[in-house]
């Protein structure tokens, strides 16, 4: 039987090894795209996350009643779709939009992705696109379908773990020193 002198350094160790094994998140920007250089194939092998909430909402008109995915709720006595994303879901890359703008999608399906790209307001960082904003309301195409973001704090960012990334290869050698004939 284990006692509790036993049991506390063994969930310490527990938690150090959960968090030590956790990505340390970092936000994609262009710059670090641009440094990369990656093709859309090497793309395709990189990670992404989403740095907060992703909330899509869109209203259901009184005659659409097929529902495939996502929740209904009522809102102010409207029913309402509503898909989240959770700050931290994985994502992956699917292809090129335009110049740098990428297509990430957070769950499989036909056409649900979202579109990130760098935000010159923010360095450069790679945020998620809406069309139409209007203060802190946008709008997205989602799996064909128009839905409405709102964003609360920032808009939400691409996310990446650089320590599985960032392999530098260094060659280095120590000099053997000259001396005088």
């Amino acid at each position: 039987m284990m006692t509790i002198s036993k049991i506390i350094p063994l969930l310490a160790i527990c938690c150090f090894v959960i968090t030590g094994c956790s990505p340390k998140l970092s936000t994609f920007s262009e710059r670090l795209y641009d440094d990369g250089g990656w093709n859309e194939q090497e793309l395709k092998d990189i990670q992404f996350y989403t740095s907060s909430n992703i909330v899509l909402r869109r209203q259901i008109r009184s005659g659409q009643s097929k529902i495939v995915e996502g929740e209904i709720k009522m809102v102010n006595g409207r029913k309402v779709e509503e898909i989240i994303i959770r700050k931290g879901t994985p994502g992956v890359f699917l292809k090129k939009i335009n110049d740098k703008n990428m297509a990430i999608s957070f769950e499989s399906g036909k056409n649900k992705f979202l579109i990130f790209g760098p935000n010159k307001k923010i360095g450069g960082k790679y945020a998620l696109k809406a069309n139409n904003w209007e203060r802190n309301k946008g709008k997205v195409n989602y799996a064909g379908k128009i839905f409405t973001i709102t964003v609360v704090d920032e808009v939400p960012m691409l996310q990446v773990d650089l320590s599985n990334k960032s392999s530098t290869t260094r060659k280095s050698r120590v000099a053997k020193g000259r001396k005088v004939n």
